[in-house]
């Protein structure tokens, strides 16, 4: 992968595709997480039309995307044509994933889905009882939302697909202890597979950096090199944490344009540049803006060493 290559020689320019693309169908979501920016934001609501998702595919496909997110902020489900967006995506020979929390996901929604041949369902679910879930994932369901999980796996199995259904939850103060327990009780349905996820800050909306040698353990974020996103009225960002699109490369352009941008380039020397000088961190540049307070570069498993 050429563009790894590119990464582990500090180049802030890179000559393929990334290989992921974050698509957001929405930015609405019916829930209101404790630990989620989503209720927060400050760009405008709504929804991808069509020909910007078929525009953004038939590019992907041409650039030589391999991966497609069909998520970013929102709950993707909302989105009446999410369905017809996933047959597209598998039917261009891309890999199709998506992350739901599953509040909608009926029996019959569930039949729709996977009949779409999708690769990948990621199911996020804090659900270690029903206090700690409703508590978290405000206006959630914790009895509908565990039925609705139960069945979308039940089908899966039924109708012997190879789909992939993963259960991920966060690790926070609340669920911290319940997890082993959640564990137990989530094998039982018989996912795929059942991942513990790391608390992220979605660059600074939380509060979770600690200060003690702080430097150390700074990583240069690889996510620049390897993903990007674009937002529901086709502005791309660089990055899949950039919840408020506070940093644009461009609006209806192609991949590459946006990709190899100077936006892009700038932000990727930037990183470069922390790695030697962390005073970096408190400069008034529009990287500093979106970089200085995430926690993902000092996350060492999140990127290739």
């Amino acid at each position: 992968m050429d563009n790894l290559k590119k990464y582990k020689q500090l180049s802030s320019v890179c000559d393929e595709a990334p290989y992921t693309l974050f698509i957001e169908p929405t930015n609405h979501c019916n829930l209101a997480c404790t630990f989620c920016p989503q209720k927060d934001q400050t760009r405008e609501k709504g929804f991808m039309k069509r020909e910007v998702f078929l525009s953004i595919l038939e590019d992907a496909v041409k650039s030589g995307v391999k991966k497609i997110n069909l998520f970013f902020l929102g709950e993707s489900l909302m989105h009446k044509e999410l369905f017809f967006m996933i047959k597209e995506i598998v039917k261009s020979g891309l890999e199709c994933r998506l992350n739901t929390n599953a509040s909608f996901l009926d029996e019959k929604k569930a039949i729709e889905l996977l009949n779409t041949g999708i690769q990948y369902i990621t199911i996020s679910f804090e659900g270690v009882n029903k206090k700690v879930y409703e508590s978290l994932r405000v206006k959630g369901n914790y009895e509908v939302t565990l039925a609705n999980i139960t069945k979308v796996i039940e089908l899966k199995n039924k109708m012997k697909l190879s789909c992939e259904i993963s259960i991920e939850i966060i690790e926070l103060d609340e669920t911290k202890e319940f997890i082993p327990e959640f564990k137990k009780q989530m094998n039982l349905l018989n996912p795929d597979q059942l991942n513990v996820k790391v608390y992220r800050n979605w660059i600074g909306y939380l509060t979770a950096l600690k200060s003690e040698n702080i430097s150390d353990h700074y990583n240069v974020c690889s996510y620049p090199w390897r993903s990007m996103a674009v937002l529901w009225d086709g502005t791309f960002v660089p990055c899949c944490v950039d919840f408020d699109g506070i940093y644009p490369l461009g609006k209806n352009i192609k991949i590459m344009d946006a990709w190899n941008s100077l936006e892009m380039i700038k932000l990727r020397k930037w990183l470069i540049a922390r790695k030697n000088n962390f005073s970096l961190t408190k400069t008034s540049s529009k990287c500093s803006g979106l970089c200085s307070e995430c926690d993902i570069p000092f996350q060492k498993e999140d990127h290739p060493q």
